[in-house]
C-alpha cells in the first residue's frame, strides 16, 4: 500500500497545530488565527477534536462551519480562516505539463502510461521496483525517472505549485525529506539564486513561505526508495 499523498493528518495533533499557529511563520493573512488561540483550541479539544483530520472532516462546508460556530461559540470568521489554513495541508496534484523543465515528449510518454499528474506518478514510481517497470513501459531513462519522482514527492508538501517544486529541486532539496533538513534562511537565499539564474517566476516567494513549507516537510515521512 502506498503512503498517503501528503501529510497523514490523523498524526498531526491539535496540540501540534496550536503550537505551529502560535510560534510558526504564518502567512500574513492567517495571523488572525492567533487571536484567542488558546481559548478556541481548548473549546475544540472539549469537542473531542484531537487531530487535524477531524478538523477537516468537521469544517467541510460553509454550512458546517456555521453549525459548528453555533455549537461552540467560536466565531464563524475564525473557523472559516482555520478551515482555509488546515485545508492548505492537503496537496492538490500538479499536472506534469505545468512543471518547468519536463520535456513534452516525457509528458506524452507518461500520459500514454496513464500518468498525467504528480499524485499518479508518485503512486506508480515511489519504489525502485515500480520505477524500473515504469522505465521499461515508457522508455524514460532511470536518471530522468528518478528526477520526476523527486518532483512528485515535493508536490506532496502542499502550499507548493509547479514552479515551486522545480525551484526547490534546483536549489538542492530533491525530496520533502531533504527539504526538511534545510535552514529556512539559507534555503531561501539558495532558491532566490536559482530563480535569478533560470527566471522561473517573477512572483515573490517570501522567507515566511519557505519557512512554512519546511515546517510542513518536517511532518512528512521519507518514502522514496533509492
Amino acid at each position: 500500500m502506498n503512503p498517503p499523498y501528503g501529510i497523514d493528518l490523523t498524526g498531526f495533533s491539535l496540540e501540534s497545530l496550536q503550537s505551529l499557529l502560535a510560534h510558526g511563520d504564518l502567512l500574513p493573512s492567517h495571523r488572525a488565527l492567533r487571536d484567542g488561540l488558546d481559548h478556541h483550541f481548548s473549546v475544540l479539544g472539549a469537542q473531542g477534536i484531537a487531530h487535524v483530520q477531524q478538523l477537516v472532516d468537521t469544517l467541510t462546508t460553509k454550512k458546517a462551519v456555521e453549525r459548528f460556530a453555533a455549537q461552540t461559540g467560536i466565531p464563524v470568521d475564525y473557523l472559516t480562516l482555520l478551515r482555509r489554513h488546515v485545508r492548505g495541508y492537503i496537496p492538490n496534484p500538479i499536472n506534469l505539463a505545468d512543471i518547468p523543465g519536463i520535456d513534452e515528449d516525457v509528458v506524452k510518454r507518461l500520459a500514454e502510461a496513464g500518468i498525467n499528474h504528480t499524485k499518479q506518478l508518485f503512486e506508480r514510481g515511489r519504489t525502485r521496483t515500480d520505477r524500473s517497470a515504469l522505465e521499461a513501459q515508457t522508455g524514460i531513462d532511470a536518471a530522468a525517472m528518478l528526477e520526476l519522482i523527486e518532483l512528485a514527492d515535493l508536490s506532496r508538501i502542499g502550499w507548493v505549485g509547479p514552479i515551486g517544486v522545480r525551484l526547490f529541486h534546483q536549489a538542492g532539496a530533491h525530496t520533502a525529506n531533504a527539504l526538511a533538513s534545510f535552514d529556512p534562511d539559507a534555503f531561501y537565499a539558495r532558491m532566490n539564486d536559482v530563480n535569478r539564474e533560470h527566471q522561473y517566476t517573477r512572483a515573490t516567494i517570501t522567507r515566511r513561505d519557505v519557512a512554512l513549507i519546511i515546517d510542513i516537510a518536517k511532518k512528512m515521512p521519507d518514502v522514496i526508495e533509492y
